[in-house]
């Protein structure tokens, strides 16, 4: 009966032994835990948790502050790219104005 169970308690640990790396992983600061999570991430734990995903967002105070930062840093990457495109057409519409109002 011992031996039966062996292999399954060896799974057990070997599991709790890689999550438990996985935590240490995403306890440090957000650059850090952002970085595991983009490149140095466990494959199997990482396709187990998309598998298991669920929409819920917890509205904790880190999750508030990267909504807002991504928003923001969005907002702006939008308006500066509405400010390059729209600056050489700006010319050209103030520079017909111009000639209208002159004939």
């Amino acid at each position: 009966m011992m031996q039966s169970d062996a292999p399954h308690i060896a799974q057990i640990y070997q599991r709790v032994r890689l999550l438990d790396t996985e935590l240490k992983q995403l306890q440090g600061n957000w650059y850090s835990r952002a970085w595991h999570i983009a490149l140095a991430h466990d494959g199997a734990i990482y396709k187990e948790t998309l598998t298991h995903y669920s929409a819920v967002v917890p509205l904790n105070q880190q999750a508030i502050i990267w909504g807002i930062g991504c928003g923001f840093a969005g907002a702006l990457l939008i308006e500066l790219l509405l400010l390059i495109l729209l600056s050489g057409s700006r010319h050209l519409l103030i520079r017909g104005y111009r000639r209208l109002l002159r004939s």
